[in-house]
């Protein structure tokens, strides 16, 4: 949403960022995030062309690629690496490097000499981010999304990436985590005894906090994005019809149950998704399915992304009628839609 804001608001100010969204999930089996941010960048610079003289894109690829090359050297594999950025030339370059080994057999990588080349690339890399975004306003902001995702490894290695090849005045790069998954990330790296708010601090210059929602402030939150996933699944997207009538007054049924149960989006994407599946008729049976019945499965898909246990206590039966009683007053108040559980 940020990225769509900063995108709508620059057609009448052109000084504003642009913006580009990664996921670094998608990245994390490439094994080097550089080529990711690379790609990334030069997606921006492709936006701005026109607008700026010189061709940034070639020279920012081409200093990536002389810095990937170098890398990879150290430990072996060149070609695998790099094929991401330019396939031809790492063919090229895998062929210049067999012709070597059959000339001169027994000679060996000059393991210093690799890494100098690969410190003097990875200057030369910088210096092209800075001429292309270097400044005293912001030029480009990069949203990172799903870092707390990936391998141990890779996360952290995203992280000093970001730092030490892309810190450039004028490059904005805004990380969504979770620090607590993060953080076990770093722990299972560096060991249980890290500090992990200062060790991250040398990567954040600035923290924000998203706030849980209030019951209410869930509802709004995540309403709309319900409502369309499920215009999506069971009327456009498949063409699946429903048992179950999704109306207006149904569907904020549906997300009252969402919002009891705290559902984030992806769990509720996935709840949606099983509701589909067990909902699914023939069209002659389109919406004749009962609430009292339509609520209960509402609800065990709910359960089984939210609160597997009780899901399946439900499911075996271990679950008496008292202790199902208890649990639905606790979640949804003692005053609040006991018909549907059969209490009125």
């Amino acid at each position: 949403m940020w990225k769509n804001d900063l995108e709508a608001r620059a057609q009448h100010d052109p000084l504003l960022p642009n913006a580009v969204v990664l996921n670094a999930w998608e990245s994390d089996y490439s094994g080097d995030p550089l080529l990711a941010l690379i790609s990334a960048l030069t997606e921006i610079v492709e936006k701005r062309k026109g607008k700026e003289p010189g061709d940034s894109a070639s020279q920012i690829r081409e200093a990536a690629k002389d810095a990937a090359w170098f890398g990879v050297a150290l430990v072996g594999g060149v070609v695998s690496h790099v094929t991401g950025i330019d396939a031809t030339a790492a063919g090229e370059f895998a062929e210049d490097k067999k012709k070597a080994r059959k000339e001169k057999a027994e000679k060996q990588i000059d393991l210093l000499a690799a890494f100098e080349h690969r410190r003097d690339s990875l200057r030369r890399l910088k210096a092209a981010l800075t001429e292309c975004f270097g400044g005293q306003r912001p030029r480009a902001i990069v949203f990172v999304d799903e870092l707390d995702r990936c391998r141990p490894d890779y996360a952290i290695q995203y992280l000093e990436t970001i730092k030490h090849v892309f810190d450039v005045h004028g490059l904005i790069f805004v990380l969504a985590v979770d620090k607590n998954s993060l953080a076990s990330s770093a722990k299972a790296l560096y060991g249980a005894d890290l500090n992990f708010n200062e060790y991250y601090r040398k990567f954040s210059h600035r923290n924000v906090d998203l706030p849980r929602g209030t019951e209410n402030g869930q509802r709004m939150l995540i309403g709309d994005f319900v409502k369309n996933i499920f215009e999506a699944t069971h009327e456009n997207g498949f063409k699946r019809t429903s048992s179950l009538e999704y109306d207006g007054s149904r569907l904020d049924n549906i997300l009252e149950i969402f919002s009891a149960l705290e559902l984030t989006p992806r769990q509720a994407h996935e709840a949606v998704r099983l509701m589909g599946h067990c909902l699914a008729c023939p069209e002659n049976q389109k919406g004749r399915l009962l609430w009292g019945y339509g609520v209960g499965v509402c609800l065990m898909a709910a359960l089984a992304v939210a609160q597997p246990k009780i899901y399946h206590q439900i499911g075996t039966g271990s679950c008496t009628l008292a202790q199902l009683g208890a649990w639905v007053k606790q979640f949804f108040g003692s005053g609040r839609h006991l018909d549907w559980w059969g209490y009125a």
